[in-house]
């Protein structure tokens, strides 16, 4: 019997229990999404086959890499490759609880660290937009920038090190004079901050059912960036991650620890088919009480 309308096809548990080992035994740890479908004689759209892998994935079984699924842990691999002292403290400190006592942090399994280097094109871009950002910001301060045109600079160079990383170095556009009106990109808020080792800042009028994704600097010169992770705006609630810095009102400032893995937020917007869709279920769940 097919599924009623918007029920999800269960996944197949004898796929659950294969998939982990056959993703371990692959040459390198992994495998690509159609080389498993395969192995495991099904096809890749399957909806059965995929929900299984995302079951083994919010298990901790596999993990999900801009196209592979792969087997934990790989955190060590992204550590290495940190290439400056900095970045690789800066790296050592993001995997704990930056030193907030009593926080309680996600305590999600290792993912790889994505980092971003802009070309002289794409840099270009950004501060050209920032410019045009700078010129046209209304008595309100679009962009939510109170810091003239080096904070346009930072906000626009850390959406495209998230577009560029997105769109596997594609084309797309960065918006001007949209403030609050749309994502920035792809259904997706971008929060870029000054320090390396910074958290993700969330205030009381952002849109609780949105993505925000968190850009830092890597190392200095501005050219390269990090993306630590990302979480949806209602994640972000909570308590023991309340403070007041910057002489503003209380905000939340989600530890890097306490983000979601990138690679998970780029299976979503694939799936989506390029732009994720307002809303997190568990959002809407939360708010009708269930």
């Amino acid at each position: 019997m097919s599924n009623p309308a918007g029920r999800k096809d269960p996944p197949d548990w004898g796929l659950v229990d294969a998939i982990p080992g056959l993703v371990a035994a692959a040459d390198g740890g992994g495998l690509r999404w159609d080389e498993l479908a395969r192995a495991v004689e099904r096809s890749e759209g399957d909806k059965s086959f995929r929900t299984s892998v995302f079951v083994c994935y919010r298990r901790g079984l596999v993990d999900l890499l801009r196209g592979y699924v792969v087997a934990p842990p790989l955190s060590e691999a992204g550590l290495a490759a940190a290439d400056d002292a900095q970045a690789r403290a800066e790296l050592t400190v993001a995997a704990h609880s930056m030193g907030r006592p009593g926080a309680r942090l996600n305590r999600r399994r290792p993912y790889p660290t994505v980092i971003v280097a802009l070309d002289d094109r794409q840099h270009a871009y950004a501060a050209r937009i920032a410019r045009q950002r700078q010129a046209t910001a209304p008595a309100n301060q679009a962009h939510g920038c109170t810091g003239g045109l080096a904070e346009h600079l930072l906000g626009a160079c850390g959406e495209m090190a998230f577009g560029a990383w997105l769109h596997h170095g594609g084309p797309f556009e960065l918006s001007v004079g949209t403030y609050r009106s749309q994502p920035d990109l792809a259904g997706c808020e971008v929060r870029t901050r000054g320090a390396g080792h910074w958290d993700l800042l969330i205030r009381d009028d952002d849109d609780p059912a949105l993505p925000y994704v968190l850009v830092v600097p890597y190392g200095s010169g501005g050219r390269k960036w990090r993306l630590p992770g990302w979480c949806w705006g209602h994640e972000a609630r909570r308590a023991e991650w309340t403070a007041h810095h910057g002489g503003r009102e209380d905000a939340w400032f989600v530890p890097q620890a306490g983000l979601r893995p990138m690679p998970e937020l780029a299976e979503r917007i694939a799936c989506a088919n390029g732009e994720l869709a307002v809303g997190d279920p568990g959002y809407h769940a939360a708010a009708e009480g269930k």
